[in-house]
This record gives structure tokens, C-alpha cells and sequence, in this order.
């Protein structure tokens, strides 16, 4: 019963995060770069509970945004699986990573998230701007990056003022 409780919770938390991500996160875009509150959410989830679970939600996340964008279908599935077997091979449950490290993690992936999306894109259309990568790198991934990490240590830093470590256990 514990298991679908918090099956459950989790379910409803990235059903609340992906309504916010599509309606609200766009209106506090900045140059047109705005931070992924599913990405944050997919990397706490699966660094909570590990890669072979990170996998198969990352995966389904991934799906369901191919589903209902206009991308090419796969790019967010791809991109968001990887992300969650390399966050989760960060396991809490194995391993006590310090939060700055943390931090670091989630900064290289939401790069590596874009990167995967862009050179998906690239093969599936003109793969002659394989040269734009870097600038794409320095241009969109990288600010994004940053501003996901930025709103990333507000949530978890909300999260520890809302919700102590003694009251989550």
C-alpha cells in the first residue's frame, strides 16, 4: 500500500509540474530561455530512487512531451531517459553526494538534455549545422542551464524551510 501511496504522489507531483511547465514557466522566460521544472523533478526522482526507476520515468516523461509538442517524436524520450540512468546512477541510497556537487550534476545535465534534443534535430533535419553546436551551447543550452540550477536551489531551498529533514522521514 505504501508503494502505490507514493507511486500515487509522485504521479500527481509530475502531473502539477508539467501543467506549470507548459502555462506558467513560459511567462518568466528570459530571451526566450526558461528554466525545466520537469528536469529538476525527473533528477530529485531519480537520484532518490535510482537509475533502473530514473529510466522508465524519464522515458514515459520523455513520451508524453513528444506526444503533444510539434519536436520530432523520440528527441524528449532519448534525451530524458539518459538523463534519468545518469542521475540516478547518483542513488541516495548509495551514495551521500554534498548539495553543491548536486547542483553541478543537474547543471551538465540540463546540458546534456539539450545537447541530445539539438544533434537529434540535427540528424533528422540539416546536419550541416552540426558547426552551430557550440554555439548553441554557449547560446541556449548553457543560460538554460543555469537558470534551471538557479530555480533548482530555490526549490530544494524552499523545500528544506517547508519540509525539515526530520519531518520527511
Amino acid at each position: 500500500m505504501d508503494a502505490l501511496k507514493e507511486f500515487l504522489k509522485w504521479l500527481a507531483l509530475f502531473a502539477v509540474v508539467l501543467v506549470v511547465q507548459t502555462t506558467i514557466i513560459p511567462k518568466i522566460a528570459i530571451f526566450g530561455i526558461s528554466p525545466d521544472l520537469l528536469l529538476i523533478l525527473l533528477f530529485v526522482f531519480s537520484v532518490q530512487y535510482g537509475a533502473t526507476n530514473g529510466i522508465w520515468t524519464g522515458f514515459s516523461l520523455g513520451v508524453l512531451i513528444d506526444v503533444f509538442s510539434a519536436g520530432i517524436l523520440g528527441a524528449n524520450a532519448l534525451a530524458k531517459t539518459v538523463i534519468g540512468a545518469t542521475a540516478g546512477f547518483f542513488d541516495r541510497r548509495n551514495m551521500a553526494i554534498d548539495p553543491i556537487l548536486q547542483l553541478i550534476i543537474l547543471l551538465i545535465m540540463v546540458i546534456l538534455h539539450d545537447v541530445m534534443i539539438y544533434i537529434v534535430n540535427l540528424v533528422k533535419g540539416d546536419a550541416n549545422l552540426l558547426s552551430e553546436l557550440p554555439m548553441f551551447v554557449l547560446v541556449s543550452a548553457f543560460p538554460r542551464a543555469i537558470y534551471t540550477t538557479i530555480v533548482a536551489v530555490i526549490i530544494f531551498m524552499a523545500s528544506e524551510i517547508l519540509f525539515p529533514a526530520k519531518m520527511r522521514r
